[in-house]
C-alpha cells in the first residue's frame, strides 16, 4: 500500500508542476494575393473543328493581323455567295497577374482607318464571340453574352458578367472577320448584323483598336 501511495502522490505532484507553466500559442496563416491585372494569350487560328490549327503569339503582342483576305464563291442550300475573308481568326485567353481572381474585363472597339469612308468599317464587318473555357473539363462553350459585332462593343456592351463564367473556368474572346456563317458545325457563327466583305468595299487596309480593361478583379 505504501508503494501504490508514493506513486500516486508523485503522480499528482508531477501534475500540477505540470499545469504551473503557461501555455504559448502561435497563429500560422499565408495569404494569396488578390490579382492585380489582366494578360492575354492570344492564339492565331486556321481551320475550324479538330483540324484546326493554333498557333501561339508571343507574349506581348499588341497587333491582330489578318492574312490577307481571299475571295469565297460557291453557293449553300440553293443561295450563291461571295465574300472576301482572311484564313484566319484568333482566340483571346483573358487571365490574371499578380494573384489570383475571376476579373470582370470590359472590352471596347474604336473604328480606325476605314478605305470605306465614314461607314462600313472594319468593326462592321468582324465579329466577337464571348465564351468560358475549361481545360480540366475539355470543354469550350459560347456564353450567354453571345457573339457581338466590334462596333457594338461600346460603354458596357462588351462586358461579360461574372455570373456567365463557372468556377474554375475563365474567358475566352473569339475574333474574326464575318462570313455570313450562321451553321456552327461550319465554324464560327457571325453576329446578328455583321456584314461580309465585297467587292463594292474600297481596296486598303482596315483598322481598328480592341482595348481590354480591368473594372474588377
Amino acid at each position: 500500500m505504501k508503494i501504490k501511495l508514493c506513486l500516486i502522490m508523485g503522480g499528482v505532484f508531477l501534475l500540477f508542476q505540470a499545469g504551473a507553466f503557461g501555455a504559448t500559442t502561435l497563429t500560422v496563416s499565408a495569404t494569396v494575393p488578390q490579382a492585380q491585372g489582366i494578360s492575354l494569350g492570344i492564339s492565331s487560328i486556321v481551320g475550324t473543328g479538330s483540324s484546326a490549327v493554333w498557333t501561339a503569339l508571343p507574349a506581348g503582342t499588341s497587333a491582330l493581323n489578318f492574312n490577307t483576305m481571299v475571295l469565297n464563291t460557291g453557293t449553300s442550300n440553293g443561295t450563291a455567295f461571295s465574300f472576301w475573308a482572311p484564313t484566319n481568326y484568333f482566340a483571346i485567353d483573358i487571365g490574371v497577374t499578380g494573384g489570383v481572381g475571376t476579373p470582370t474585363v470590359n472590352i471596347t472597339y474604336t473604328e480606325g482607318t476605314n478605305p470605306n469612308g465614314t461607314s462600313n468599317g472594319l468593326g462592321t464587318k468582324t465579329g466577337m464571340a464571348f465564351d468560358y473555357v475549361s481545360t480540366a473539363a475539355g470543354s469550350d462553350t459560347l456564353s450567354a453574352f453571345g457573339r457581338k459585332t466590334l462596333t457594338s462593343l461600346t460603354g458596357t456592351a462588351g462586358q461579360m458578367p461574372i455570373a456567365d463564367i463557372p468556377s474554375g473556368y475563365w474567358e475566352r474572346a473569339y475574333v474574326g472577320v464575318c462570313t455570313g456563317n450562321t451553321n456552327a458545325a461550319n465554324g464560327q457563327v457571325d453576329p446578328t448584323g455583321c456584314k461580309t466583305f465585297g467587292n463594292t468595299d474600297a481596296a486598303g487596309t482596315y483598322t481598328g483598336t480592341l482595348t481590354f480593361t480591368a473594372t474588377a478583379l
